[in-house]
C-alpha cells in the first residue's frame, strides 16, 4: 500500500471515530443528569429541565475554580423550562509579588525592593452539588411588614 493510500485509510477511520463519539456524545451527558425532584432533572453542566406545570426552585451547592470558593445558590427553574442554575463564581485579588530594580550610581551599585501589583483574577464553576428543590409561586412574593 502506498503512502498516499495509507493516509487516506488512516484519515478515514478516524473521521468514522469522530463521527461515531459525536453520536454518543448527547447520550453521555444524559447519563450525567439526574432526578432532583418529580419532573425536575438537573445535571452536571449546570443546567435543569423542568418537564411539569409547577415552577422549582433549586438550593445548590456551587464549586467555583481556585480562589471562588464553594457556596450555596438558590435558582428559579420555569414551567417546562431547561434554566441554567445560579453559579456566582466571584472574582479574587491575586497577591502581587515584587522585583528588585538596580541602579548604577556613582557610588556604586544600588538596590531597591518594589512591590508588584497583585491582579484580579476571575472564578468559575468547575462543580455542582444538587440539595433540594422544592416548587413554589410564580413569583416571588414581596417582603411583608408594617409601615407604621
Amino acid at each position: 500500500m502506498r503512502v498516499t493510500q495509507r493516509m487516506t485509510v488512516g484519515l478515514s477511520v478516524a473521521a468514522l471515530i469522530s463521527a461515531g463519539l459525536g453520536v454518543l456524545a448527547p447520550q453521555a451527558s444524559a447519563w450525567n443528569m439526574r432526578e432532583v425532584a418529580p419532573g425536575l432533572t438537573c445535571g452536571d453542566d449546570f443546567y435543569c429541565h423542568n418537564s411539569t406545570d409547577d415552577v422549582y426552585f433549586v438550593t445548590a451547592r456551587v464549586t467555583c475554580s481556585i480562589g471562588g470558593g464553594v457556596h450555596e445558590t438558590r435558582s428559579r427553574i420555569g414551567r417546562g423550562l431547561t434554566e441554567r442554575v445560579k453559579t456566582d463564581c466571584s472574582s479574587y485579588t491575586k497577591p502581587g509579588g515584587y522585583h528588585i530594580e538596580s541602579t548604577m550610581e556613582k557610588d556604586g551599585w544600588h538596590h531597591k525592593r518594589v512591590e508588584d501589583p497583585g491582579t484580579l483574577e476571575s472564578t468559575f464553576p468547575v462543580g455542582v452539588e444538587y440539595l433540594h428543590a422544592e416548587t413554589g409561586p410564580d413569583t416571588v412574593p414581596a417582603p411583608s411588614g408594617s409601615a407604621g
